[in-house]
């Protein structure tokens, strides 16, 4: 027997009876030494008298394997009531997934059947127990089903295998499959574990997002379209406008030459009238025909600007220190300078490049920028000119930069500020037409003019700087001055 080891001593004990009844009473046999209550439990077997001397047959039984063989059983029944609930556990998660959960040999034939297949392919358990997984499977397919079972001989798992499966009604879904082997206690491989995911709603759901994102990108699109006709539609606008000014400006143009032309020339006999009166009249007593000298000096400057902005009057460029060009605009200005309270800093480089102009433009040029800064000064402010040498893109250049404190420039206003008719003067103080007037000017000479409002390290105000090319051939100091 197993486990149990039973100890058959058969042997003739010579026991005297009242010796026999001692041992009944404490539990020991003479002779042997051990406690027969502790460890022994004996039985009479037989009881032989030959004369005062018995043969007692004893069958002594090991209580000691006994116990030892009823906790192992009771220990066989625990283990085998863990294992029954981890069993009923693993059963209950599988019929309760929503998956289908299947077990087939490597044959393909299903030998384990959950609830989550039943609900996905519409048959039951008894329906599908030992039946061929082809059943599922439509047979334009059937080799995916080959293949699986190749891999899984081979000991591979095939992961989320997307393919068709058929239903009970013979409808096609979308699934996702996973497959493992399955090992015995050798790790033979003996079946297949497959779980099958349903996966058209998500199809349908991926399928929805993407004609959402597709709607959503021809909506943008549309808008995108119709953001760039509006923009090419003002762009048009604004082409149109610009067609529009050219056409006054050029019918301004013709207008401004001819009236220009008809003031010519009375004022030229004008200014000779008072000029023969002057010279007969001391030069330090007050008179009204230096007066009118001075007035018809003014109006034929206007003239000349008019003339200029027609673009009719004859050019000559020569070389000129720009420094001296700008200081004899300043003679001219000293006394609407300080009528408007507005103090010149001066900041000339000495020895400057020449530069080949057009005098009457250049001053003209200076006067324009010199009265944008006074206008922007109101009144009170500093006026700095500075004068250096720059160089930029391999060649030389003669830089002049008109800064003022006054009310500068608004950053929107930056980008047109050189436009035709722009001007950010009250009505009346302004016609728009100067800075234009100078950037004509400049370009004429292959010169450059930026603006940057506020200048570094001011808080208000502007700097206009103009560059003009070095004139080839002349060195600093030659030319007329």
């Amino acid at each position: 027997m197993n486990k149990v080891l039973y100890f058959l001593i058969l042997g003739l004990l010579l026991v005297h009876p009242l010796a026999l009844a001692q041992a009944s009473a404490e539990g020991k046999v003479p002779g042997v030494g051990i406690s027969m209550r502790q460890e022994i439990e004996y039985a009479v077997i037989a009881l032989i008298p030959v004369g005062a001397v018995f043969f007692l047959l004893l069958l002594i039984v090991s209580r000691f394997e006994v116990d030892k063989k009823t906790k192992s059983l009771r220990k066989e029944i625990e283990e085998r009531k863990k294992l029954e609930l981890a069993s009923n556990y693993l059963k209950a998660i599988i019929d309760s997934a929503e998956d289908a959960i299947i077990g087939k040999d490597l044959e393909g034939n299903i030998l384990s059947w959950n609830s989550g297949a039943e609900k996905i392919f519409g048959y039951t358990a008894a329906e599908m127990a030992g039946v061929s997984i082809l059943r599922l499977i439509p047979a334009e397919r059937h080799d995916e089903e080959k293949d699986i079972l190749n891999r899984i001989r081979r000991g591979e798992t095939v992961g989320h295998f997307e393919t068709l499966r058929r239903r009970k009604d013979g409808s096609t879904i979308e699934v996702s499959v996973t497959a493992s082997p399955v090992r015995d206690m050798q790790g033979q491989i003996i079946g297949v574990s497959k779980v099958v995911r349903d996966i058209s709603e998500r199809r349908k759901l991926a399928q929805y997002a993407l004609e959402i994102a597709v709607a959503q990108a021809a909506v943008e699109g549309a808008e995108k379209r119709a953001a760039e006709v509006e923009a090419a539609y003002q762009e048009l606008k604004k082409t149109q406008a610009m067609l529009i000014q050219s056409e006054k400006m050029n019918a301004l143009g013709v207008l401004s030459a001819g009236v220009a032309h008809e003031l010519n020339n009375p004022l030229t006999v004008i200014m000779a009238l008072a000029r023969d009166n002057l010279a007969d009249e001391p030069q330090d007593k007050p008179s009204d025909y230096r007066n009118i000298v001075i007035a018809a000096e003014r109006m034929a400057r206007i003239i000349r600007g008019l003339l200029d902005f027609s673009r009719f009057s004859p050019e000559t460029r020569e070389a000129f220190n720009c420094n001296d060009l700008i200081e004899t605009v300043l003679g001219f200005v000293q006394k609407i300078m300080m009528g408007n309270n507005v103090a010149v800093q001066k900041d000339f480089t000495p020895d400057l490049p020449l530069i080949r102009v057009d005098k009457n433009r250049f001053e003209q040029l200076v006067t324009i920028l010199m009265g944008n800064a006074v206008d922007a000064m109101d009144k009170k402010g500093v006026l700095k000119i500075a004068t250096r040498r720059v160089s930029a893109g391999g060649k030389n250049f003669v830089e002049i930069e008109f800064t003022d404190n006054g009310c500068g420039i608004k950053p929107r206003d930056i980008e047109r500020i050189f436009d035709p008719f722009f001007t950010t003067k009250s009505p009346g103080k302004g016609t728009g037409l100067g800075l234009s007037v100078a950037v004509s000017i400049i370009k004429e000479h292959n010169g450059e003019i930026s603006v940057e409002s506020p200048p570094p390290g001011q808080a208000r105000g502007a700097a206009f700087k103009i560059r003009f090319p070095q004139a080839p051939g002349a060195g600093a100091g030659e030319g007329h001055a």
